[in-house]
């Protein structure tokens, strides 16, 4: 319950960044929040892709429906005319790592800074 708890409350953090902020802020909220609001010590990295995945597939899936530009189909093109279900794939990837990287990272410092203090 608490895992599911601090999921749904990243999720919605990470979404408000993503929405409101520039792209790279995926990767801030994801650091702090693993630095100072999460205990979560197992898998942070996975953790954060798997968030980053989730928001930035259903930000370009909503961009998508409600652009009046397809950029999907342009990317599409651009990238050798693969499937364009696979450019939303790419869009969730590029997000996993950045928000992935940033919880990887911020988990890391915290531990740090506890192994600093304790010496």
């Amino acid at each position: 319950m608490k895992h599911s708890v601090s999921f749904l409350l990243f999720f919605t953090s990470l979404l408000v960044a993503q929405v409101v902020l520039p792209w790279w802020s995926g990767f801030m909220v994801a650091f702090f929040w693993f630095y100072f609001w999460t205990d979560q010590r197992i898998l942070p990295f996975l953790y954060g892709f798997a968030v980053g995945f989730l928001i930035w597939l259903c930000v370009a899936l909503f961009r998508e429906k409600t652009g009046t530009l397809p950029v999907s189909v342009t990317l599409s093109s651009l990238l050798g005319q693969i499937p364009v279900v696979f450019v939303f794939v790419l869009s969730g990837m590029i997000g996993g790592l950045i928000s992935g990287t940033g919880a990887w990272l911020g988990r890391k410092a915290r531990f740090l800074r506890i192994q600093e203090a304790a010496e």
